[in-house]
């Protein structure tokens, strides 16, 4: 009689623990924006611009003044959420634009393998470029 109480104890004790665990974990709310931060030591002055490819080719989702190299994206979250291709470009004080580009960390053979290097990258929060 002892085992079976014992048992129906610890029974009832995992449950809760359980049941808690779930709780907890289903109360963590999501973050509010998608950031996206960027330390780039020789950027010169300009803007940064972060694009999204749709059916009718790139469109501009928002800017920011890069001071320093540093630069920082804060897009709400509600407004994009699933990941989505976007692209990272630089546009100087004479107007002129050049991508940011970023290693992927893989290598492969010319057609095999992966990208090496990309402007490109799935935008979702936590984002940080950093380089020289």
């Amino acid at each position: 009689m002892e085992n079976i109480q014992s048992t129906g104890l610890s029974f009832r004790l995992i449950f809760s623990c359980l049941a808690a665990a779930i709780l907890l974990s289903c109360s963590q709310s999501e973050p509010a924006t998608i950031t996206i931060k960027g330390n780039l030591k020789y950027l010169p002055s300009g803007s940064v611009v972060l694009q999204m490819l749709d059916s009718d080719g790139w469109k501009t989702i928002d800017s920011v003044v890069a001071k320093g190299g540093i630069f920082e994206f804060n897009l709400p979250v509600a407004q994009y959420p699933e990941p989505v291709l976007v692209g990272i470009s630089h546009y100087d004080t004479a107007g002129i634009k050049r991508p940011i580009i970023s290693s992927t960390g893989t290598k492969g053979r010319a057609g095999y393998g992966g990208i090496e290097a990309t402007s490109e990258f799935l935008l979702e929060d936590g984002i940080e470029l950093a380089g020289p």
